[in-house]
């Protein structure tokens, strides 16, 4: 991974005062992230394999570099793409079958005796990597290895960082009772006969999931994504996950939860928010109140979390607050600037089509289209080919697309160029019931003449003022609250329902949810009824 220092500087300080026992600033974020001792001493312990080894790094991508040093001074600014190893010797092997490795959170891709060990993704910031094999080790020498970049900026005349400085690292006896499933079960996509659902593991494991009197298992690793098929519509489904350490010793399992599969005709009831990042009281919250209305799924439109790089967040932000809503019902993503499209959002969120953020589906009376910013949305990519195809073959009474950017606000963002020039008038043209989207902190209804914008991005991140009325003359109602839309379609109509649940001021003891809007949808002409009125 790339490590930026501005990433850096988002890096929550929870996480390193949670790893290393103390807060840090702007200095210590980069001893933690590239070593430098002399402002942060990692806490070693007796047990620690690589007590008095040298660590070195070299700039070499040659298997056979011999510029090893204890420290890179670098020589200008630009990326820096940079190795890191450390020999050690062993008489005996440990006892434990696994190992756990105390490091920088900004290195992410290791090995050991050339053998690649599984880990979260080399994009993400972690303060340790548990469940090495100890299986890895053999008696005399062994070597730690590492690549990882660095990208260093010239600042007042200086080059910064200067060096890589010395890496502390700590290798020692892991310990078993630890292995759980730490994040999920996390429900994605979901159809009339099947469900994903993802989680993640600890240590590296393989995952089954038990549905149906059937199952189905995942490949070792510490990401899962399974996918239940072959089930019923509208049914409701008991299912489980059990995890099993790589190389056995250890079961994790989850409680059995409950799902239900998507009914193939309506009436269906769904909620939508987004940008609930940083405030995991206020998400959690939400949710339980959205799940009082019992939807059948969940659409967010992005800004899970405050820095999708943060792999500790996920679980602080996202699934611990809202764990029991996240393991009953299905969701429907899209993504937002935050999430920084790391790699994990593929691997475990759920996708009707895997892998792609960019999809379509039917529910009922109602079609979904996704619309994943990080991708090419501009006139004549393919993404947008696609969608129109599908629009024009589309006999749903209604349609929602969303994405992250809105098209039309009058929050802080303001208008979103491409989805003014380039998306609405193809939504116009298709009688596309709505577009929802986040970005904007607030709620938001427009009326351009056509397709609602509806903006729900107050799912928790602070809240944001009407800084800009004058640019979206199509405002109908603002509330910088935060709040979460219920929808309820069936073949002759579809009703939203806005809901807030207080602002940044309220006092917890005084939040209520409160009935702030409402709209009516007609089907749309391509379905036999009139078009968005």
């Amino acid at each position: 991974m790339v490590i930026e220092l501005s990433a850096a500087m988002k890096f929550s300080s929870l996480v390193m005062t949670k790893a290393y026992g103390m807060t840090v600033g702007r200095s210590g974020v980069w001893a933690l992230l590239m070593g430098v001792a002399a402002v942060l001493p990692l806490v070693t312990q007796a047990a620690n394999l690589l007590e008095g080894e040298a660590v070195q790094v070299t700039l070499e991508k040659s298997p056979a570099a011999k510029d090893w040093v204890p420290a890179v001074t670098f020589e200008k600014a630009t990326r820096h793409d940079l190795r890191l190893r450390v020999a050690f010797e062993l008489k005996t092997l440990p006892a434990t079958p696994v190992l756990s490795l105390k490091k920088p959170p900004g290195i992410a891709d290791w090995s050991l005796n050339g053998q690649a060990l599984l880990g979260p993704p080399k994009d993400m910031f972690y303060p340790e990597l548990e469940g090495i094999p100890t299986a890895a080790l053999k008696v005399g020498t062994n070597v730690l290895e590492a690549r990882y970049s660095v990208n260093v900026y010239l600042r007042d005349g200086k080059l910064s960082p200067a060096s890589t400085g010395a890496i502390p690292l700590d290798l020692q006896a892991g310990d078993v009772g630890k292995f759980e499933i730490r994040t999920g079960p996390v429900l994605g996509a979901a159809g009339t006969d099947y469900f994903t659902v993802g989680c993640r593991t600890r240590m590296p494991a393989s995952v089954t999931l038990h549905c149906d009197g059937r199952t189905w298992s995942s490949k070792p690793g510490v990401i899962h994504l399974l996918r239940a098929d072959g089930l019923q519509p509208g049914r409701e489904y008991e299912y489980k996950l059990v995890a099993e350490l790589a190389g056995g010793g250890a079961t994790a399992a989850s409680p059995p939860c409950k799902v239900k599969t998507l009914p193939n005709k309506g009436p269906v009831t769904f909620v939508a928010l987004g940008d609930a990042r940083n405030n995991p009281k206020i998400w959690g919250r939400i949710l339980s109140q959205a799940m009082k209305f019992e939807p059948a799924f969940l659409i967010h439109t992005g800004d899970i979390v405050g820095n999708g790089n943060d792999y500790e967040a996920w679980d602080r932000e996202f699934a611990k607050p809202a764990e029991k809503f996240l393991a009953s019902v299905p969701c429907f993503y899209t993504f937002g600037n935050h999430e920084n499209n790391v790699a994990m959002l593929y691997q475990m969120f759920g996708f009707p089509e895997q892998g792609r953020g960019n999809y379509s589906q039917c529910i009922g009376p109602v079609q979904l289209f996704a619309m994943n910013r990080f991708e090419n949305w501009g006139k004549g990519s393919g993404a947008l080919v696609t969608m129109e195809k599908q629009l024009a073959a589309s006999k749903s009474p209604f349609i929602f697309a969303f994405t992250h950017p809105p098209a039309w606000s009058s929050g802080s963002h303001g208008n979103d160029k491409l989805g003014q020039e380039i998306h609405f008038p193809i939504f116009d043209k298709y009688g596309v019931t709505a577009l929802l989207a986040g970005h904007d902190h607030c709620y938001e209804r427009s009326e351009p003449g056509g397709t609602t914008m509806l903006i729900t991005g107050g799912g928790g991140a602070g809240l944001y003022g009407q800084e800009r009325l004058k640019d979206n003359p199509h405002s109908k109602l603002y509330r910088s609250e935060y709040n979460f839309l219920v929808f309820r379609a069936d073949d002759r109509k579809c009703e939203m329902k806005a809901y807030t649940y207080g602002g940044t001021k309220t006092p917890d003891n005084e939040r209520k949810v409160e009935l702030v809007d409402t709209r009516v949808w007609e089907p749309r002409a391509q379905a036999g009824g009139k078009a968005n009125k």
